[in-house]
């Protein structure tokens, strides 16, 4: 069965987990959630933690909400083609989910990408704006960056 939540069609499986299931959850953390399954969800826990962190840094930085962040227009790819990304979170186990629900939570504390608040696929060519910014580490295919301090430029080795 599919919900609708957000205009966004969410999996029984995932809505329970997010809504009362094993991992407790606040229902606005219903969107980070589900960026953090379809963004990184083959990314093992820290994979989705780093994403968790960018989501929480942007939010911060641009005095935003958390799904008005993941759903903003070509900032997550995932959401780009909402159908798409609907059938893929009902493609998902609960085993993602639950371990994206823990990753969202872990996110809140952890610091594996050193405040980035963007971030590419290894396996695509640099997006314009990675020119400007400096790279802080690369966890699992995902390479890491934050809005460089005057004249200094790092680079992951």
């Amino acid at each position: 069965m599919q919900h609708k939540i957000w205009g966004i069609s969410v999996s029984c499986a995932i809505l329970a987990l997010v809504l009362g299931g094993v991992v407790r959850a606040d229902p606005l953390d219903l969107i980070p959630i589900q960026t953090i399954i379809l963004e990184a969800g083959n990314q093992g826990i820290n994979g989705m933690v780093a994403v968790g962190e960018v989501i929480r840094t942007r939010a911060r930085e641009r005095g935003l909400s958390f799904e008005r962040i993941c759903l903003q227009p070509k900032q997550f790819s995932c959401w780009n083609d909402r159908e798409s990304a609907s059938r893929r979170l009902h493609r998902e186990s609960r085993e993602i989910g639950e371990l994206a629900a823990m990753a969202w939570e872990l996110s809140a504390t952890s610091n594996l990408t050193h405040h980035a608040d963007h971030y590419h696929a290894d396996y695509i060519k640099p997006p314009y704006w990675a020119k400007s910014m400096c790279k802080t580490t690369k966890v699992g295919t995902h390479i890491f960056y934050k809005s460089c301090p005057a004249g200094v430029w790092e680079q992951v080795k």
